[in-house]
């Protein structure tokens, strides 16, 4: 077989992100949490009572792969990479991986992971069984371990968890302060918008070399489908549309799975006016927490939940679409027949804009301008 080679740009990964409100007497002021990771946590002086060893919850599970073979200039040959080269690039990844993942201690007591993992996949998701949990302050480490298999990760940013599409693995990084503040059941639904990501289709892209090697690059995670100059990554569409769904899932989770419909915050009333740049903005209060300073925690993909739930409320056969839709084209082209019915042209306009968490609030408006429904309420 030909050696293989992953690509060293980045590529499309799932992340989740949090900004946090901090109410003032006056008005609500919207800061980035303070959760960057320390300049160094080499020390494993934190390995305490309660830690495991990751490779003893490695399982390798199957999961929806396909791939394609390009020329250089990125045009296909429309040759289907084969199914043993599937096998042998997923093979190499996770073995590689697992190797990464067994040097560094889990933290999983306390943890209801076997929950949310059912949850998931009672919802219709066809979930990995790898999850990896390290406290926050080894993310970086992690994530540097992982560059040469995964790419560029979050390490620009501090993210409390991702899925790592090339070895399959939910990466969990454990916030304990935010747990005092909020429960375990924080890290539980965090879990759950990660393995919700696990779910969807992986598409890769080849290009043999010269000298017959291979080189491996990603063409599609669920919603999310990366554009290529050849093998240059040069834009990703689907963000809002894929990142909103597994937030969704996850506000499912909090509400009926754990009981906690005004959510970790404790909050009551029918929403939460978050502050963002075009106004005020009504969040469900399932997708809110609180953070160290006293404020309000929300995901951006908060953001991309609530304007799917506009389309889920008035169809709701669109959810187990919209969760089909992620792996399956036929149930890819039913979530666009059902969103452009609501919002002619809807599924598009939303899958081509708004791909990053700066933009999050455009889709949004949108979707309320276009149903008429203001921002600062949620009907």
């Amino acid at each position: 077989m030909p050696e293989i080679h992953d690509q060293p740009e980045p590529y499309p990964h799932n992340f989740d992100d949090n900004t946090e409100d901090i109410s003032g007497t006056a008005a609500d002021v919207d800061v980035e949490a303070d959760m960057l990771c320390p300049a160094d946590y080499r020390d494993s002086a934190d390995r305490s009572e309660g830690y495991i060893n990751a490779r003893e919850h490695m399982p390798v599970t199957s999961r929806s792969v396909r791939g394609v073979f390009v020329n250089p200039d990125g045009s296909s040959e429309h040759e289907p990479i084969p199914d043993d080269l599937l096998e042998e690039i997923y093979t190499a990844h996770t073995t590689q991986a697992d190797a990464i993942y067994a040097q560094f201690a889990q933290d999983r007591e306390g943890l209801d992971l076997t929950r949310a993992s059912g949850f998931v996949k009672d919802m219709g998701i066809t979930a990995t069984d790898r999850i990896v949990v390290i406290p926050t302050a080894k993310q970086r480490d992690l994530e540097q371990a992982l560059a040469p298999i995964e790419g560029q990760l979050g390490m620009a940013q501090a993210k409390r968890g991702l899925y790592a599409s090339r070895s399959d693995t939910a990466l969990i990084y454990r916030d304990r302060e935010l747990e005092r503040i909020n429960g375990t059941g924080l890290t539980e639904a965090l879990t759950v918008h990660e393995l919700a990501h696990s779910g969807g289709l992986v598409e890769l892209r080849a290009m043999t070399t010269g000298d017959g090697d291979v080189l491996i690059g990603n063409d599609r995670l669920g919603y999310k489908i990366p554009q290529y100059d050849g093998m240059e990554l040069t834009n990703t569409v689907g963000d809002f549309i894929e990142e909103g769904v597994a937030e969704y899932v996850a506000g499912q989770f909090v509400a009926h799975e754990l009981g906690e419909p005004n959510g970790f915050a404790g909050l009551r009333g029918a929403h939460h006016l978050h502050r963002s740049s075009l106004g005020p903005a009504a969040i469900p209060l399932e997708y809110t927490s609180r953070g160290p300073k006293g404020g309000i925690i929300i995901a951006s993909a908060a953001l991309g939940a609530r304007a799917l739930g506009h389309f889920i409320d008035r169809d709701p056969a669109l959810l187990p679409a919209l969760i089909a839709g992620a792996r399956d084209d036929e149930a890819f082209t039913e979530v666009r027949g059902r969103m452009n019915a609501i919002i002619p042209g809807s599924f598009e306009h939303l899958q081509d804009n708004y791909n990053s968490d700066a933009r999050y609030e455009e889709g949004l408006l949108y979707v309320c301008n276009r149903l008429g429904i203001p921002l600062h309420r949620l009907h």
